[in-house]
């Protein structure tokens, strides 16, 4: 994002240093600090931004301003030419991704982003993180995701459902929605690891959580988290009033993997028609502690269509 003056979007802070993307690449191996960006192909410096894509392909040359970095797409609001490669960018230990207000980061095109123990991503007031077109957001063990008041991480559906984007969740991984204006919404895919707990929390406090999870795939039926084995879904907040689950879609399913699902403190919001699923398995257990479920209208949601 440009406000006239060339301060780019979104910055690089490594081992207590920051790059922003108007300094060349090689201003990082200069400074001898750890590349937050590691790819299986090239990276480019096209208008001070580095562009991770097809190392043959052309870019355009026009200068315009630039409305976000795009993982496997360069893209700008006068581009003519983009190249299309699938890309990998690993987020290190000891790096902090971060995206300033109302920036705007896009992982597209089977692309991967994928934080690493001991990285960080930030997403301040205003700004979004958008996984789209088979694009995948990794939360590895150890690394940790803050969205801050006003930030928003969407994981978007594609008209082809194997062409969704992905939220992987790893055990350890950590969610801080820190506002009741941060939120998480999952219209793709949420995939949970193996004995991994999905959950979210604040920054202060690893127990509760104040922003929101939505869930807004629109296939009938909405079969978009998927599971492996001895996994649990946890949302917990500090107060029954405080809004943290909306399912608006036609249900929110437990896979068949689930241990727990657990609603404590906080309100879960159904949209009508909507539905709350959780796994139907004796090696399930299912808890609303102190929980609500409503409507958006405070009024009883019709009959679901789907048993």
């Amino acid at each position: 994002q440009s406000n006239g003056k060339r301060n780019w979007f979104s910055r690089f802070k490594v081992n207590d240093q920051v790059a922003s993307f108007s300094d060349p690449l090689k201003k990082l191996a200069e400074r001898r600090c750890h590349r937050p960006i590691e790819t299986d192909v090239g990276a480019k410096v096209v208008q001070g931004l580095p562009h991770l894509g097809d190392r043959g392909s052309d870019l355009t040359s026009e200068k315009s301003k630039i409305i976000g970095l795009v993982f496997g797409c360069f893209r700008s609001t006068k581009a003519r030419n983009s190249s299309s490669s699938p890309t990998l960018m690993r987020c290190i230990a000891d790096t902090w991704l971060n995206l300033e207000a109302n920036s705007d980061l896009i992982v597209d095109n089977g692309s991967t982003l994928r934080l690493e123990s001991g990285s960080r991503l930030d997403v301040a007031d205003g700004a979004v993180l958008r996984v789209r077109k088979g694009g995948t957001l990794e939360l590895m063990g150890g690394s940790t995701l803050n969205v801050a008041s006003g930030g928003l991480v969407i994981i978007e559906e594609d008209l082809m459902d194997e062409n969704d984007g992905r939220l992987v969740y790893h055990p350890d991984a950590r969610i801080n929605l820190d506002a009741t204006t941060s939120e998480l919404e999952i219209s793709g895919q949420l995939m949970i690891k193996e004995n991994a707990t999905f959950t979210t929390q604040r920054q202060a406090d690893p127990n509760t959580t104040y922003g929101r999870v939505r869930f807004s795939n629109t296939d009938q039926p909405s079969m978009n988290v998927t599971a492996e084995t001895n996994t649990r879904f946890v949302l917990r907040s500090n107060t029954l009033a405080r809004k943290i689950l909306y399912v608006e879609q036609e249900s929110l399913y437990g896979p068949d993997e689930l241990v727990e699902f657990t609603l404590q403190r906080g309100t879960a919001v159904l949209s009508n028609k909507s539905r709350i699923v959780p796994t139907v398995s004796n090696s399930c257990s299912v808890n609303f502690i102190d929980a609500r479920v409503t409507s958006p209208t405070w009024e009883r949601n019709s009959t679901a269509v789907y048993d």
